[in-house]
């Protein structure tokens, strides 16, 4: 996917944001099959290169990837499909399948599913992190279990390991702070916002979180954290890991945020007055045209129960 979010950060943001899915794939039936060492690819005639470029990216980040989560490097191989057309994608994601969404993992079966990328023209390295990112979700969902896992710490491991976003998410949240934006931890345990902008607040928090767990109690600290999700809640996990409750652990976070040099360096410019400026009259614009488009939804209704 390619998102716009660098409308009012001043740094460029990578146009890539990756969602794991919790569906069964279909059957599918691929032109083509790759087999790498640590992965099959299947693809359609025309991505050969691409393929290539996914099942090579794989088997380097493979011992990388499995230490970072505290996975077996020695685990089985992983089922890698990039459908011939977009509508195939759509099948293979079923509901997670939103415009902005590029890839999915889908456990338990170790699949990852790409949307073809001659469609989208990304770069080599949006490719390489996007591949990445997938296979993170992969890995975590054979070390712990997943469903005691908050949507925002998957996610937000899965962009640390695979390299996206550290910069400019920093800039997005320092913006996010300044507006009062910024999306409590708990609406993040299960679900992403589908609004793209919101998404992609959604993962810089998620990238921002982690990071703080990292810094704060040790890099160790977010294998030892997977592997307590195994049998316990985050709730006891998080507990027993750091002795905190999730309330007082989203306090100290937000308050790193709030803090952070970022913030400190918006505040402190004539670009914190040009910003909240140009954000007011967006959302001024924005509400107009809602509530013209609301009027002409009225329009056409009374049109209809008005008949000929």
């Amino acid at each position: 996917m390619c998102v716009s979010l660098d409308k009012w950060i001043p740094h460029p943001i990578v146009p890539f944001f990756l969602i794991i899915a919790l569906v069964a794939p279909l059957n599918h039936c691929a032109a083509d099959i790759l087999n790498k060492e640590h992965c099959t690819v299947e693809f359609d005639s025309r991505d050969s290169e691409i393929a290539h470029v996914v099942g090579t990216t794989i088997d380097k980040s493979w011992d990388e990837v499995a230490r970072a989560v505290g996975a077996d490097p020695e685990s089985p191989p992983v089922r890698v499909i990039i459908p011939a057309s977009l509508e195939e994608f759509g099948k293979l994601a079923g509901g997670y399948d939103r415009g902005w969404v590029i890839g999915v993992a889908i456990h338990p079966h170790s699949l990852i599913v790409v949307k073809p990328p001659r469609l989208l023209a990304p770069s080599l390295t949006s490719l390489q992190q996007t591949v990445r990112h997938e296979l993170v979700h992969v890995m975590l969902s054979r070390v712990s279990n997943v469903y005691n896992m908050p949507r925002w710490l998957n996610e937000g491991i899965a962009m640390r390991v695979s390299g996206e976003m550290a910069l400019s998410a920093e800039w997005m949240l320092a913006g996010a702070v300044l507006r009062g934006v910024l999306i409590p931890l708990d609406e993040l345990d299960e679900h992403f916002p589908d609004d793209h902008e919101r998404a992609g607040l959604a993962y810089a928090e998620s990238l921002s979180v982690v990071g703080y767990i990292a810094e704060t109690y040790g890099e160790e600290s977010l294998p030892d954290l997977i592997r307590a999700l195994r049998i316990q809640s985050f709730a006891e996990a998080l507990a027993a890991s750091f002795g905190l409750d999730l309330q007082t652990f989203g306090e100290r976070w937000i308050r790193t945020v709030r803090i952070s040099p970022y913030v400190v360096t918006l505040v402190g410019s004539s670009f914190a007055l040009w910003l909240m400026t140009a954000l007011a009259i967006l959302a001024f614009l924005r509400k107009r045209r809602l509530a013209r488009q609301r009027e002409l939804e009225w329009e056409r209704e009374k049109t209809v129960s008005n008949g000929p």
